[in-house]
């Protein structure tokens, strides 16, 4: 067959690639075209550089206690419970970042009811890595301003939500 032009492109999709660690830190891909040696410190044509890089974490998030909700007398005070804890933890290797929004969803027959539209929330490590908490009646979204470092915790706190419906 006759070589590539220059500027070509080679496009692979369906590549499965497996990792057996449950958190993976940067992995560049490489790709080698021929059996002639490369100049510096490997033999492949071209690598995956700076941000460009696979990485697996294991983030957890976790509510502090069960809770079971139970639907009241619409309008009473009784009607919009306080939450236990969301603890959110960056695992060892940080994936969490600017890039790709933290996103809590709560159940379709429960709704966020807030005073106001703040979310109170506490970062252990660094406050200022947080550029921005919205929500939605059934979501929280965060956006990171720089990416979270290995066992940072976000915890949201004193989240009141109500039943919105018979659930039969």
């Amino acid at each position: 067959s006759d070589p590539l032009p220059a500027q070509s492109q080679l496009i692979i999709d369906g590549i499965q690639i497996d990792f057996s660690e449950t958190e993976v830190g940067e992995t560049y891909l490489e790709v080698d075209v021929n059996q002639f040696l490369n100049s510096g410190d490997t033999d492949a044509d071209t690598q995956m550089q700076g941000n460009n890089h696979i990485r697996i974490g294991d983030p957890k998030i976790n509510v502090a206690s069960n809770q079971i909700f139970l639907r009241s007398e619409a309008g009473t005070q009784s009607d919009r419970l306080v939450m236990s804890d969301i603890v959110i933890e960056e695992g060892v290797v940080p994936v969490m970042n600017p890039q790709d929004d933290i996103v809590i969803h709560i159940p379709d027959n429960l709704e966020i009811v807030t005073e106001s539209e703040d979310i109170d929330y506490e970062v252990l490590l660094d406050l200022n890595k947080i550029e921005d908490v919205t929500r939605t009646p059934n979501q929280i979204r965060i956006l990171l301003s720089e990416e979270l470092t290995a066992g940072e915790i976000i915890t949201i706190k004193d989240l009141r939500i109500q039943a919105t419906a018979d659930t039969d």
